[in-house]
């Protein structure tokens, strides 16, 4: 039996909070999160790795472009083209022009048979005789270049005298006559120049 003061004062705030509990426990979800995670599309999508591989495309397509022209071009021509009827393009017309090395530029060839003969010379090659004759190698005189030593060659100097005493054989311990003990190297230097 719930008494009057119950019924008026404490009853009708416990009904506010079991109505208020009914309502939590049926509006009550699961506590996992089951959703998909969100998408962050700046951490999804490297754009400087997009821009840096579009970047290669475009220069791939450049370069194959380039070679194409460049196919096509040599498969038109029948022949290299050298004929340069003017100057080549360099910057501000600066172009190195290497003078011809005369023939008395070439070294001279001195052989068994003495200095070459005058005539037309390949580089380092001897004009050939005008007699027909038999090969010097299989003859058994070869051609030798004579090499001419400027002087002759000095002798080595003589080793100087090491003061280094590792290196030096040890002398041998000498024993005094009077006390018995070992001569120093010191004093035996010292009693030398004394």
């Amino acid at each position: 039996m719930i008494s009057r003061r119950d019924k008026l004062l404490q009853q009708p705030w416990e009904q506010l909070r079991y109505a208020q509990h009914r309502e939590k426990v049926l509006s009550a979800r699961p506590a996992i999160d089951t959703h998909t995670p969100r998408c962050h599309e700046h951490v999804q999508r490297k754009w400087k790795k997009q821009q840096n591989e579009l970047e290669r495309q475009q220069q791939i397509e450049r370069e194959n472009l380039r070679l194409l022209q460049k196919l096509g071009d040599i498969m038109r021509t029948k022949r290299i083209n050298n004929v340069w009827l003017e100057p080549r393009p360099t910057f501000l017309n600066r172009e190195k022009h290497f003078p011809t090395r005369p023939y008395s530029s070439l070294p001279e060839i001195v052989t068994n048979y003495g200095q070459q003969p005058a005539g037309t010379l390949i580089y380092g090659m001897l004009p050939k005789h005008t007699v027909v004759g038999r090969c010097p190698t299989c003859s058994g005189n070869p051609e030798r270049t004579e090499v001419a030593i400027p002087e002759q060659r000095t002798q080595w100097a003589p080793a100087r005298n090491s003061w280094n005493r590792k290196t030096q054989q040890p002398l041998p311990h000498q024993r005094c006559y009077h006390c018995g003990s070992y001569k120093s190297s010191e004093r035996k230097l010292f009693e030398e120049y004394a």
